[in-house]
């Protein structure tokens, strides 16, 4: 079953991201052979002695990291959380998909 979540990463965009994290080494393992050779969260639990949930949530930061690095907030924006329903959580993040696209396109037009 494929994961909804998590992106793949590439392990040399792995360890750019990672570098410098606070994060243990066996968390860090699990999360590099779950976002990079995906490895089933399942057998990561048993072999990593982390839960599913710790690793996803470490995963999830190193993705979130990766994309800001990637492309960064502009500077007269603001990143926040919030708790939504699932189905409006999705569409808050279509629209700031869209509008960071259309910020970046426009400035690479200038």
């Amino acid at each position: 079953m494929p994961r909804k979540s998590v992106r793949k990463l590439s392990e040399m965009d792995f360890v750019t991201i990672t570098e410098g994290m606070s994060i243990s080494e066996s968390l860090l393992k699990a999360c590099f052979l779950y976002m990079c050779q995906d490895v089933n969260l399942q057998e990561l639990e048993i072999s990593s002695h982390h839960k599913k949930q710790v690793i996803q949530r470490k995963a999830r930061e190193i993705w979130e990291r990766y994309e800001s690095l990637k492309r960064p907030v502009p500077p007269d924006w603001i990143k926040d959380s919030v708790v939504l329903p699932k189905e409006q959580m999705q569409e808050v993040k279509d629209l700031s998909e869209r509008l960071l696209d259309a910020y970046y396109q426009t400035k690479s037009r200038k």
